[in-house]
């Protein structure tokens, strides 16, 4: 999975990382706190992309300056969308866009306070795809329904994945989520024959939303280094055999290449 996280410049279970920058966006140490007068130089510099999309939210944004004090950056209403209160905070947290983007509110500028040298701005930020776990209960047409204590609720997006449900005596199996009709109640595609008996409960389940090519790349990945256990193979004719990168297509859609 790292190797394809790598390859496509994504984070694709839910973690946290931390972004160090020296400047804010079209500023030096030479210039200082000095910005270019010229429109087309704002709207270049007025945001900074975020690395590791899906771009989920800001766990902190600060900047230090000289004297090592502490300046919190505040978020301008819920993302993805700002809010129609200019004065809320200082910056947007852009989540449509891959990579996402810290944007400057309209008309804002960066910090002007001179700051110390090396990682004065930190981002700290979740990104990944969202995950999915829990206990419910199936009937014998695959409709769910949380259980448990406290009984966990179902998230829109997981309609569309696969969810791998697992009984009291361990036996597993992978279903298609098909439809999900409210935050207590979905719909599972069960196959002939199911790997589960139904109904019952509660059962375990655990799951994300990574697109299904990706998954399949991953698979795919694995597959080969499980045959293959280095990069050029030999001893299987006269010349060295390269291990084929058939992920690569699978991939390609979904790599991002600006950042």
């Amino acid at each position: 999975m790292i190797a394809c996280e790598d390859r496509t410049k994504r984070a694709f279970m839910p973690q946290t990382w931390l972004l160090a920058l020296s400047q804010w966006p079209g500023k030096t140490p030479a210039l200082g706190p000095e910005i270019s007068s010229n429109p087309q130089d704002y709207w270049r510099w007025n945001h900074f992309e975020v690395p590791k999309p899906p771009l989920v939210s800001v766990v902190s944004f600060q900047y230090f300056d000289t004297m090592y004090n502490v300046y919190n950056m505040t978020q301008v209403g819920p993302p993805p969308l700002p809010s129609p209160d200019p004065m809320a905070g200082n910056y947007i947290l852009q989540t449509y866009s891959e990579p996402g983007e810290i944007q400057l509110p309209f008309a804002g500028i960066w910090p002007t306070t001179v700051l110390v040298p090396g990682a004065a701005i930190v981002l700290v930020y979740n990104c990944g795809f969202s995950a999915f776990f829990g206990q419910m209960n199936v009937d014998e047409n695959g409709v769910c329904t949380p259980a448990g204590s406290p009984a966990n609720t179902f998230d829109p997006s997981i309609v569309g994945t696969w969810i791998t449900v697992t009984d009291q005596e361990g036996n597993t199996g992978s279903y298609n989520v098909a439809q999900w009709s409210s935050a207590t109640q979905i719909q599972l595609q069960v196959q002939v024959p199911s790997p589960l008996t139904f109904p019952g409960g509660p059962y375990s389940y655990t799951g994300n939303n990574v697109w299904m090519p990706i998954r399949q790349a991953i698979l795919l990945i694995a597959a080969h280094y499980y045959e293959n256990r280095e990069p050029i193979v030999t001893g299987r004719s006269e010349t060295a055999i390269e291990v084929p990168t058939m992920y690569d297509a699978l991939l390609a859609p979904y790599t991002i290449y600006r950042s």
